[in-house]
This record gives C-alpha cells, structure tokens and sequence, in this order.
C-alpha cells in the first residue's frame, strides 16, 4: 500500500513543489532531491570522460583504415579522414574526455564537446539508425552536464 514503508508518497502539492523548485523533488520529509547532487555530475562527467576517450583514442589509433566500420560509413569516413576533420574531431575528444575524466574546466570541456555530440547523433540518425540509442546516450550524459552547469553559462546567453 502507498505511504507505507520508508517511501514518502507523491501527491499533488509535491509534485506543485517540484515544478516551482528548479529541479529539486520536494518529498513528504521536506528534503530536496538535488539533480545537480556533486556525486551525480562527478559520475556522469567522468562517464562521458571516458566514453570520449576511448573514441577519440580508438579513432586515431585506427586511421583511415576500413576494418569494422559498417558499410554505409566507409565513404563518409574516408572523406572526413582526407580533409583533416576526422582527426580534429578525434583530437577534440580526446583534449574534452581528459578535461572531464580529471576535472580540468568541465564546464569548458562540455562545450568543446556539444557540437561532436550532436554531430554524432545526426550521422547516427543517417547513416547507422542502428546504433542510434548510443548517440542519445551520449547526447543525454552531455545534456545533464550541460543542465548541471548552467549557472556558468548563463552569461553566454544573456545581453549586456
């Protein structure tokens, strides 16, 4: 039955607190629930840190090789490898994944690395619709982290 056990119970005037709280679920206790809870960023940073990583290392370490890239991304592969971008991009997410992974401007580093997610989202929704559910993995690791830092980039989007 609801209300028993250790759980609060969610009513109306809770989840009223919710939406006026910027984030933060009022439980029946009067605590928040704090979406930008340090422990919470340090993880998911330090996840999409090492996802970052490991494709930008695992992108150079292969080069314009073929081998175990689908199909339908071998011409699109090539090109970026002969115009320069595929390494910018790789060298981006190493430099980003570094900065996460050790917590060098984080803030900084999630920016560096928006327009590669979303970037990879677009060529995942494209090219390879399988693998899809990664880049939204992605795109939503970077998302919190660019929710948990917002308060640094609020004067980017706001008028002097």
């Amino acid at each position: 039955m609801l209300g028993d056990g250790p759980w609060p119970t969610l009513d109306g005037a809770c989840l009223h607190d919710y939406s006026r709280s910027r984030g933060r679920l009022k439980e029946a206790t009067g605590e928040f629930m704090n979406f930008r809870n340090r422990y919470l960023v340090i993880a998911i940073r330090t996840l999409l840190g090492l996802i970052m990583l490991a494709s930008g290392i695992s992108g150079l370490l292969m080069g314009n090789s073929t081998q175990g890239v689908p199909e339908q991304m071998v011409a699109f592969t090539q090109v970026f490898w002969a115009s320069g971008i595929f390494q910018m991009v790789k060298v981006t997410e190493i430099a980003a994944g570094f900065m996460l992974v050790f917590g060098i401007f984080p803030a900084l580093a999630t920016l560096f690395l928006a327009p590669d997610v979303v970037g990879i989202v677009i060529v995942n929704a494209r090219l390879m619709p399988s693998f899809l559910w990664l880049g939204g993995i992605v795109f939503l690791l970077t998302a919190y982290l660019g929710y948990a830092y917002w308060d640094k980039y609020k004067s980017i989007f706001t008028r002097t």
